[in-house]
């Protein structure tokens, strides 16, 4: 595997990319990147600086440091007014240009959400046909814009999104048919329930075997139960929570060798903490990460 970061560090801006920043990177040991450039800035794919863009994956370059994904800007594929579902899919053509300014391997994306509070926020729509058969048409439509440019669509995968389960997501990907349209793995994602959480090492094999063969990358995390009513689960820093991350990180290194895993979804001041538990895992494993190709 090749270690890379999801947000900590990097910020939203490309140009506060700087020789400092890749330096600390490296430091920590990370050879690629996942970058969500104007994530907070409401703008769209479309209207990112490209120059800001390319200077920010040059510097990155110039210390080892690929940019490998780059964010979807958070389409809603599935949305029910075909109007808006094809104004979301033009947003992601969009990401996908973005995306090959900066030498990226793929734009990172998930479903959306019926729910219009949040791509991941729950609602029941997300798991019905209808939801299914608008995220296919999404993405066959997405899919001929990732062919010609060389990239591919890797789907981020959750229990609340019609994305929902292993074997979904491949019935899905079967459906949509396009090589280009692949998943980045992340299995604490499909944790829903107490009893999933207790024994999640058959979870990390249904995963790899439903999913393994359209993997191009995988985010590591943990997760843990909350003392609060009904339930309630919470990602957790790597190795603090209730995952089984050995049996993870052994099938990925076993069947995904050069793809990517990403530590994701800390602030900077936890990510040393996450990757120096990572660090420990992996030599425990007898796993030594490669570099970036």
């Amino acid at each position: 595997m090749r270690l890379g970061l999801a947000g900590g560090h990097l910020p939203y801006d490309p140009r506060r990319v700087d020789a400092t920043l890749a330096a600390t990177l490296r430091q920590l040991g990370f050879s690629g990147t996942l970058v969500h450039f104007g994530y907070d800035s409401g703008l769209g794919p479309a209207e990112i600086d490209r120059g800001a863009c390319r200077h920010a994956r040059d510097v990155l370059a110039a210390h080892a440091i690929r940019i490998v994904h780059s964010w979807g800007f958070a389409p809603t594929l599935v949305h029910p007014d075909e109007d808006v579902r094809r104004a979301e899919v033009a947003r992601l053509r969009d990401a996908l240009a973005l995306a090959a300014e900066l030498g990226a391997d793929a734009v990172l994306t998930g479903a959306g959400s019926n729910n219009p509070r949040g791509g991941y926020w729950p609602h029941r729509e997300n798991h019905s046909a209808g939801a299914r058969d608008r995220l296919v048409r999404s993405l066959r439509e997405a899919a001929q814009a990732a062919e010609e440019l060389g990239l591919a669509i890797a789907l981020e995968c959750h229990v609340t999104t019609t994305l929902d389960s292993p074997e979904r997501v491949r019935e899905i990907l079967e459906s949509v048919g396009s090589p280009a349209v692949r998943v980045n793995l992340d299995p604490v994602n499909f944790v829903g329930d107490l009893p999933t959480l207790w024994d999640s090492g058959p979870l990390v094999d249904r995963v790899f075997a439903a999913l393994g063969e359209f993997a191009v990358s995988g985010h590591v995390k943990d997760v843990v139960p909350e003392d609060d009513l009904v339930v309630h689960l919470s990602e957790a820093l790597v190795g603090e929570g209730e995952f089984d991350l050995r049996r993870y990180l052994t099938r990925f290194e076993r069947e995904l060798p050069d793809a990517w895993l990403f530590v994701e979804h800390l602030p900077e001041n936890l990510v040393p903490r996450a990757k120096s538990t990572l660090d420990g895992l992996l030599a425990e494993l007898g796993i030594r990460p490669r570099e970036a190709a």
